[in-house]
């Protein structure tokens, strides 16, 4: 018994770092997901801007019919310089959605994309960029439902836990097999 307790206590610092390292694992590759979600987003209100400066029509801009609650496909969004709808390609329940009151106000903010949940069930990711062309102004959102890339981040929790209990076993194994045969 004594012996057993000393292999736990000399496996302990190893068994530390262990679940150190594997919660570093796990934290780093769910933030480079994350932060990769707001990469569409930007993207499609970066390219929408771009076509209304050009003097493309708003309407063919945001062209399209994406429900936003069920496809994970990127959607473009058009408000005036007060916040009003103009066109939008993404409804959620038949309705284009407005964001919470305040987000135009601090559009910086929303430049390079943040979260969204306009029910509690869909959560978007979305990027909001003003736009000034020769025949109006206002913001364009892109956005798209992070339901995708949330899995994939669970996914990744699973593998990394996996991972984190074997290499205790076979860390704890091996302290014991180098205590036995020493």
């Amino acid at each position: 018994m004594r012996a057993l307790a000393h292999i736990f206590i000399s496996w302990l610092p190893l068994a530390i770092a262990v679940t150190g390292l594997s919660l570093l694992c796990y934290v780093s590759a769910q933030q480079v997901l994350r932060q990769s979600m707001n990469d569409m987003p930007v993207q499609v209100a970066q390219d929408a801007v771009a076509r209304i400066n050009a003097g493309e029509a708003i309407a063919d801009v945001a062209q399209g019919n994406v429900n936003i609650g069920e496809s994970v496909a990127p959607f473009v969004i058009v408000y005036d310089q007060d916040g009003k709808l103009i066109a939008g390609s993404g409804a959620l329940d038949g309705q284009v959605p407005t964001p919470p009151h305040g987000v135009f106000d601090n559009v910086d903010f929303w430049r390079w994309g943040h979260s969204w949940q306009p029910n509690k069930n869909v959560r978007i990711d979305a990027a909001i960029i003003p736009f000034k062309s020769a025949s109006s102004s206002g913001f364009v959102l892109g956005g798209r439902n992070v339901r995708l890339m949330e899995d994939h981040i669970v996914h990744i929790g699973y593998l990394v836990l996996q991972a984190w209990i074997l290499l205790l076993i076979a860390t704890f194994f091996t302290k014991g097999f180098a205590r036995y045969f020493s």
